[in-house]
Order: C-alpha cells, then structure tokens, then sequence
C-alpha cells in the first residue's frame, strides 16, 4: 500500500482516484477482521476497567495519569474543533480553487499543486541511499562512510515489502 500511495501524488486525477479506491477496496477486505478485534479490546479494556473497580475504561486510563486530566483532554479535542478544524477547511478550499476542481475529493489532499513537476525523489534504494550519502558528505562525512559501510555489508533494510513499515 505504500508503494501505491505514491500515486496519489499523480498529476492525473483519474490515476489518483483509481489508486485511491484499489487501496480503499483492499483495506476493506480486512474490515469485519479488525471490527472484531476492535470489538475484543474493547470488553478486554472494559473488563480491565471493571476489576480495578473503574466503570469504563477511560475513568480508568485516568485515574492514573499526573501530565494532564480528562477535562484538559476535552479541551484539547474542543481547541482542535474550533481552531484547526477551520484552518484545514480553508487549506482545502484554497487546494479546490488552485487545483479548479468542482469538489475535493480524499484523493486530491496529495495532488501537486504545480503540474510538471517531479514529484518522485528516488527510482530506487540504491538511489535513495547515495544522495543520502551526498548530502550526509557535506554535513558530517563520516556518518556518510558509515551508511555506505551499511550499504556494502547488506545491512540496510530499506525495501517495502508485506508487513513491514517503510
């Protein structure tokens, strides 16, 4: 999935939305798998909370925290709602009005703004670790032998592949 995400950087909207619903399709796949296991953490949490004499799980998270309490957290939530919530509704009009869309749609929040332009930074890891290493020669050359060090014992994992994390 992370390698198809790079598509929706596409300059093309209809190659943006097809990846879009490719990978919407493929996580729903999985949704009545992970709603279950959602729904078992949730009576284990509950269950939790219960035997430490709590009557839910948050009252319980809770009686246990120093940093900052549930009314702070509230709070929080509420600043987000008012505050950042409008800030990203204009970004996202502004996108709609530069990119002359009669709607923004979830698979235009990456689309380029500037059409044209390269939006790929690398074609492979090989390319990916030498202009590390280009930019890492200039700032702090050893740390650059030592990449290229973990480059040519084969020490560098960086390929996506199936459950891993990029």
């Amino acid at each position: 999935m992370k390698q198809a995400e790079q598509y929706l950087k596409s300059d093309d909207r209809a190659v943006r939305k097809e990846v879009f619903e490719l990978i919407e399709a493929r996580r729903y796949q999985d949704s009545d798998k992970l709603d279950d296991i959602m729904t078992q953490l949730i009576t284990i949490r509950t269950q939790i909370a219960r035997n430490c004499g709590f009557d839910t799980y948050t009252e319980y998270k809770f009686s246990y925290r120093y940093d900052y309490t549930k009314d702070q957290i509230n709070q929080f939530h509420e600043s987000i709602r008012t505050v950042v919530t409008p800030i990203i509704q204009s970004f996202y009009a502004k996108r709609n009005e530069i990119l002359k869309l009669d709607e923004i749609m979830p698979y235009d929040f990456d689309a380029p703004l500037i059409t044209g332009l390269e939006t790929q930074l690398f074609a492979s890891t090989e390319e990916m670790v030498d202009k590390l290493c280009m930019l890492l020669h200039d700032m702090n050359p050893e740390l650059e032998q030592f990449v290229r060090h973990l480059q040519q014992i084969n020490n560098l994992d960086l390929e996506t592949r199936p459950n891993k994390a990029p």
